[in-house]
Parts: structure tokens; C-alpha cells; sequence
């Protein structure tokens, strides 16, 4: 199926890169806009017509047909875009009556597009994809699995360590297994090619394109909050836990759907008001309900309110590292001092 997309691919870039040189060159040669140079023109489109709508066509499915990880970067809705553009200039050029008043502006947009198609054919992304190599999803891409992943992860661990009521050398057995695979796994692909590949290839719902080369954010979740759990107590611990699983998937989320408002840090004001609210909730809960010394009234509106700053201002912070390293380092230490002040530890 790659292959065929490939092939596809390929064949309508040549055959639209091949229509876009003529009348490039055409375009450029004209000087003033003569009647005769008019003529030859609109003789070269008449020619040629029928084989500019299939052309443009064809190349637009290929762009349609590629893998949803591809279709669905900027670029390639950038490149969609521009052929639009480009076609209705055409059709407007050759329909209309005043050819000076629309031949400007199909000059533009064919440069626009003639360098959209240089762009698309030395992009490394799609040099992969002709290569047969997969491509994973960007982090601007929701991946549900991945989303699904992050939260079952943390619930597992809190319900492994706080409810499952196993004696303390299951516990740590599953979990010295559980790091010893991912630790393992994670040192291998690093070191083998084809390893590497296959990782890529079976865990492709879960892993982003940046993580081919890089550590797997799984390994700092599982880093930062194993040690969020050996430093501090239960409540910051439980709650912690939460802010990564809950937080952190809200503001991508509500990031990705409807963040318009952008942030000085590249963040949108959505994404952050996603995960100040999944982080008050989560605090609502386990302060109201889950928590030894609990809260009411008031004092727990106001640990609540709390608690989603102190998530949404860790998710938000540092975005060059990565947020599951991030958000327990920083959550773990305020949510401590915020527990003392309203008598939770």
C-alpha cells in the first residue's frame, strides 16, 4: 500500500511539475501583455486543458491518499492550499474577459505553487516517505492512543501502589519488570537500527516522529514520577500522578482542537485553561474524597483553584523539555508546601 502511495505520489508532482515549467516559462517570457501574446496563451491552455485538470487533480488525491501522520502537517495542508488557489487563479485567468486584471495574479500564485512543489520534493519527510520508511504522528496531531495511554498509566500506578492492597514485594516485583522491559527496549532501539524499526513500526499509535531519534517520553514519566513516589508522601504523590495523566492530556487535547490565543512560551491560552481545569478537578477529588484529612467548603474551593495553577503553570513551563519530565518536577515540591498550609500533611 506504501508502495502504491509512493508511486502515486511521485508521478503526479513530475507530471504537475512538468505542466508548471511550460507555463512558468510562458509566464515569464511574455513582457507586455500583447494581444498576440494573449492569444498564444490561451492557444497553449486550450491545448493543453484536459490534461491540466487531470494533472491537478491527480496530484491533489495524492496529497489526499497520503498517511494520516503526513496529510495532516502544516506543509502539506500549506500545499493543498496553494493548489487551490492555483487552479481557481487558472480558471479565472482563462474565463475572463480583462486577461490583464487576472494575469498578476496567476503569475503569483503559480511562483507560489512552483516553489511549493521544490519545498515538498526536498522536505525530509517526504524523502522518508518515498524511501518506504513509516512516519509518526507530530505533536500537533492527537493521537487517542497515545492520549488513552498517558492516562491509563497513571491510574494503573496509583491504583498498584495505593489501592491494590498487594504486599510491597509484588508491587515493586511488577514494577522492577515493567522498568527493566521499558529501560531495556528504550536502550536497544538507541543502539540497533532495526530494533529502532520495529519499535516504530509496532508502537507507531504511541510514538511521535521527534522520538525516532530521542528518548521516549514514557521513559520520563516513568523516571520523574518514581521518584516523586520515593521522595514524597501519598497525597503529593496520588495527585501528582493525576496532574500527568489527566493535565497534561487535557491541555493537549484542547490545545490541538481549539487553541487560538497563543501564549508569549508558544502555548495557547486554551490548552492552559484545559489543564488548570483537569487539575482542579483532579484536586476537587482527591482532597474531597481520597485524600486521609480531607477538605470542604471553602478551604477546598480554594485547594482546588490551587492545585490547577500549580498543574497548568508546570504543563506550560519549559517547553523544550519534556512535559512528563517537567510537570512532576515542579508540581510535586509546590503541592507539598500547599498541602502543609491547609493541614493535608
Amino acid at each position: 500500500m506504501s508502495a502504491t502511495l509512493s508511486l502515486a505520489y511521485t508521478s503526479a508532482a513530475l507530471d504537475l511539475g512538468a505542466l508548471m515549467d511550460d507555463l512558468y516559462l510562458l509566464l515569464e517570457e511574455k513582457g507586455l501583455l500583447t494581444p498576440e501574446k494573449k492569444q498564444e496563451i490561451l492557444n497553449k491552455y486550450e491545448e493543453t486543458k484536459a490534461q491540466w485538470n487531470k494533472t491537478i487533480e491527480s496530484y491533489r488525491q495524492s496529497l489526499q491518499a497520503l498517511p494520516v501522520e503526513l496529510k495532516k502537517r502544516p506543509f502539506i495542508k500549506q500545499a493543498l492550499a496553494d493548489l487551490e488557489k492555483f487552479e481557481g487563479s487558472l480558471k479565472h485567468f482563462y474565463e475572463a474577459h480583462q486577461l490583464d486584471a487576472t494575469f498578476n495574479n496567476l503569475k503569483k500564485n503559480a511562483e507560489t505553487l512552483k516553489e511549493q512543489l521544490t519545498l515538498l520534493s526536498d522536505h525530509p519527510l517526504i524523502e522518508k516517505f518515498l524511501r518506504g520508511e513509516p512516519i509518526l504522528a507530530s505533536k500537533k496531531t492527537i493521537q487517542w492512543g497515545r492520549k488513552f495511554g498517558h492516562a491509563a498509566f497513571g491510574i494503573f500506578f496509583i491504583t498498584l501502589f495505593y489501592y491494590s492492597h498487594l504486599p510491597q514485594n509484588v508491587i515493586w516485583g511488577l514494577t522492577g519488570a515493567f522498568l527493566v522491559w521499558a529501560f531495556t527496549l528504550e536502550t536497544s532501539r538507541h543502539l540497533n537500527p532495526k530494533i529502532n524499526d520495529w519499535v516504530c513500526k509496532h508502537f507507531k499509535p504511541i510514538m511521535r516522529e521527534a522520538e525516532k531519534t530521542r528518548i521516549n517520553s514514557a521513559i520520563f514519566y516513568i523516571v520523574a514520577m518514581l521518584g516523586v513516589y520515593l521522595i514524597f508522601p501519598q497525597p503529593v504523590t496520588m495527585l501528582t500522578m493525576m496532574f500527568v495523566a489527566f493535565g497534561d492530556t487535557a491541555a493537549g487535547i484542547v490545545g490541538v482542537y481549539w487553541g487560538k490565543t497563543k501564549l508569549p512560551n508558544g502555548t495557547s491560552l486554551e490548552g492552559f485553561l484545559g489543564c488548570f481545569t483537569a487539575c482542579a478537578l483532579s484536586s476537587f477529588v482527591c482532597a474531597g474524597f481520597l485524600f486521609a484529612s480531607k477538605l470542604s467548603g471553602l478551604d477546598l474551593f480554594l485547594f482546588s483553584a490551587m492545585g490547577g495553577i500549580v498543574g497548568a503553570v508546570a504543563e506550560s513551563s519549559f517547553k523544550k523539555i519534556d512535559d512528563n519530565l517537567v510537570i512532576p518536577l515542579l508540581s510535586a515540591p509546590s503541592l507539598w508546601g500547599i498541602m502543609h498550609l491547609f493541614n493535608i500533611l
